[in-house]
C-alpha cells in the first residue's frame, strides 16, 4: 500500500498513549521512517480516501459558482429564499467543519477575482468552526455559521472600483465602505428576522476597546455572533488573496489574530480556541523559519500555542524559550 501522499483521517497513538501524528497530516517519509521506529503499522482505517480531498475542493468551487449567482440576485435586488442559501452553504460547511484541512485545502486555491464569494464561504465555516470550538449547541453553531457566511453581503452595494481600487482610499470612499455593515443589515432585514444573521453583519467591524464601526461599541456590548466573525473575518482576510494584497501564510494570520487580541480589539474567549485549534494542525507538519532552516512540529503548547516545540537540525527546539527564532510558514501541506 503505497503511503507517501496519503492524508491522515485519525490521530496516530503509540501503544503508551503518545500522539505521534495528528489527523490532516500528509504523509512523506520521515513520516513513515518515524512510524516505523515506534513500531506502529498504518492500517487503511487510519488513512483518508485518495479521492475525498479532490471531491471536497470540487464541492468547494461549485458551491463558490452558486454563492455568486445567489449573490449576483441580492445585488439586482431579486433576493432568493433563504432556503436556496442553506442549501448551498450548509453541505459544504459540514464537510469542512468536522475537518481541519479546510485551513489548508482553501489556503491552496489560487486566484483573486473570486475574493468577495471565497471570503463569505471561509468566514462562514471558519465562524461555525469557533463556536464549536467554545461549546456552542449544533443549533447555534449553525446559524452562527450562517451569519458568518452574510457578514459582508453589505458590500455587494459598494461600487467594485472601491472594494478593488490598487492603492490608498480616499476620505469619501473609505467612509462608504465603512457603510457596508448597515448596508448589510438592510439587506438581511428583507430576507430573514434571524437576529444572530442581522447582528453578524451590523456589528462584525466593532472591536473590544471601542475603536470599530459603525457605532463605536465596547466590549460585551457587541453580540456574541458578531465578536466571533470577527475573528473569522480577520483571520481569512490576512491569509487569502486579493487584488491589492497578497495573503499572508496560515501561520502569520494566527500571529496577527494573537496581536489583535492583546491589543484588546479581539475578544479571547474566542482567539484562544482557534489558535489551539489552529496550532494542534501544525503537528507532524514541517515547518520554515525566517532564517530558512526548517524542522518538524512535535508538540503544542496551550499557554503559546503559536511558540511550539520543533524538531530542528536533530534537537528539540521550544519556542517558548528561544524568542529569537519565528516560524514562516507550513511547508508540506500539499
Amino acid at each position: 500500500m503505497a503511503l507517501i501522499g496519503r492524508i491522515l483521517k485519525e490521530n496516530v497513538f503509540a501503544e503508551d498513549g503518545q500522539l505521534l501524528l495528528v489527523k490532516g497530516v500528509r504523509l512523506d517519509s520521515n513520516h513513515l521512517r518515524y512510524l516505523e521506529q515506534r513500531n506502529v503499522v498504518l492500517t487503511p482505517e487510519y488513512l483518508e480516501n485518495v479521492q475525498e480531498e479532490t471531491v471536497r475542493k470540487q464541492q468547494y468551487l461549485v458551491t463558490e459558482e452558486k454563492v455568486k449567482s445567489l449573490f449576483h440576485l441580492v445585488a439586482d435586488a431579486k433576493l432568493p429564499p433563504l432556503l436556496e442559501f442553506h442549501h448551498t452553504f450548509y453541505p459544504l460547511f459540514h464537510q469542512y467543519v468536522k475537518n481541519s484541512r479546510f485551513l489548508y485545502e482553501v489556503h491552496e486555491l489560487e486566484g483573486t477575482d473570486e475574493y468577495t464569494y471565497r471570503h463569505s464561504i471561509n468566514v462562514g465555516i471558519l465562524t461555525g468552526i469557533i463556536a464549536k470550538l467554545i461549546g456552542l449547541k449544533t443549533e447555534c453553531i449553525e446559524i452562527f455559521a450562517l451569519a458568518g457566511f452574510f457578514h459582508d453581503l453589505g458590500k455587494l452595494k459598494i461600487p467594485r472600483a472601491i472594494l478593488l481600487k490598487d492603492g490608498g482610499l480616499s476620505q469619501d470612499e473609505f467612509a462608504e465602505i465603512r457603510n457596508h455593515p448597515r448596508y448589510g443589515y438592510e439587506m438581511l432585514k428583507a430576507l430573514t428576522d434571524d437576529a444572530p444573521i442581522l447582528d453578524g453583519a451590523l456589528y462584525h467591524h466593532e472591536r473590544m476597546d471601542g475603536s470599530g464601526y459603525p457605532y463605536g461599541k465596547f466590549g460585551m456590548q457587541t453580540p456574541e455572533v458578531a465578536q466571533i466573525v470577527a475573528v473569522a473575518d480577520v483571520f481569512d482576510a490576512i491569509s487569502s488573496n486579493r487584488s491589492y494584497k497578497g495573503k499572508k501564510t496560515i501561520f502569520q494570520a494566527g500571529i496577527v489574530l494573537e496581536s489583535e487580541m492583546y491589543k484588546q480589539k479581539l475578544n479571547p474567549r474566542y482567539v484562544i480556541p482557534f489558535l489551539k485549534y489552529l496550532s494542534e494542525s501544525f503537528i507532524g507538519h514541517r515547518v520554515i523559519f525566517e532564517d530558512g532552516r526548517n524542522g518538524k512540529v512535535v508538540l503544542c503548547y496551550p499557554d503559546e500555542p503559536l511558540r511550539p516545540l520543533v524538531m530542528l537540525e536533530g534537537e528539540c527546539c521550544d519556542l517558548r524559550k528561544n524568542r529569537d527564532l519565528f516560524i514562516l510558514d507550513i511547508l508540506d501541506t500539499v
